[in-house]
Formats: structure tokens, sequence, C-alpha cells
């Protein structure tokens, strides 16, 4: 499962780095999306006796951006919270609205891990493919730490009218 994700987040950023990718902005449903990648994950959190709770202001919360970009986003930073959450705990995902945009934040316990050599096991490829698509997407992944927690963070034009 881990080799997989490695390996289509160098396909995808060397897709990226040749410029191939392609933007095809619509409406979508980000929570529907984010309902469906938690469904995955359950198994391999509940293995590790996390739980993934998500927090919506409601049923469905349409978005404009390029789904496959954000369904990637939101992959790269699921698999990273169930990855380095401390057992026994939980990852939050919660979206609100701000202004005519729609927050998407995802945090969760956090615990380094270290190689024998002492260096951190992580090739930040997850991360940079998150930010590179945010930003062709005209948002930013932003990033917060409070002792032990971390939230990953972005914005998205909603789609819904007010």
């Amino acid at each position: 499962q881990q080799l997989k994700l490695i390996v289509d987040n160098i396909v995808d950023w060397a897709r990226s780095q040749m410029e191939e990718v392609q933007i095809n902005k619509e409406p979508f449903d980000i929570i529907k999306t984010t309902n469906f990648l938690a469904t995955v994950y359950k198994p391999i959190a509940e293995d590790k006796e996390v739980s993934i709770q998500i927090n919506t202001p409601g049923e469905s919360q349409f978005c404009i951006a390029d789904k496959n970009h954000i369904r990637l986003v939101l992959r790269n930073l699921l698999d990273n919270a169930v990855k380095y959450t401390h057992p026994s705990s939980s990852i939050l995902i919660e979206f609100d609205k701000v202004s005519e945009s729609v927050r998407c934040s995802i945090q969760n316990s956090f615990m380094e891990t270290t190689n024998s050599d002492g260096n951190t096991r992580t090739t930040g490829l997850g991360i940079k493919l998150c930010e590179d698509y945010l930003s062709r997407n005209g948002s930013s992944l932003n990033k917060e730490i409070l002792g032990n927690i971390i939230r990953f963070s972005f914005l998205l034009p909603s789609a819904e009218l007010n």
C-alpha cells in the first residue's frame, strides 16, 4: 500500500514537472470525495486504533477545482495523518465556509519517525505534490503546529450560491 502511494506520487510529480498536468476545474462535492477516502483508509487507521472523524457544515459542499488534483491532495494528507498519528488517537477532518470559499483542514497528533541515523523517514514528495496541485488550483497548503498537533488546511472557491 505504502509503496504504491510512493510510486503514484513519483509518477504524478514527474508528470507535473513535464507540464503534462491538465487542469479541469469544475464543481464537485468535496465532502463526498473525503468520505470515500476516509472509508478507504478506515481499515488501516483501525489497525492502529486511530479514528477518523469528519465535521461538516452539511451533507454536501460543492467547490470549484480539479477533482483529481484535490483527491490526490486529500489522499496524501490523509495517508500522512494515518501514518504519523499516535496510536489510540484520532484524525479530525473539518470543513467550514470562509467568505466565498470552503476550508478543508486535517488535524492529528503526530509522532516523529526517524531512521537509525537520526534522519526523519520521509521523502516529503507527497506534501510537495499537495503544494503543487493546490497552487495549480489557485490555493496553498497551510501548516500549523501546536505541541504535538499538526493541522494542514487549504481553501477552495465555493460553488454554492450564498
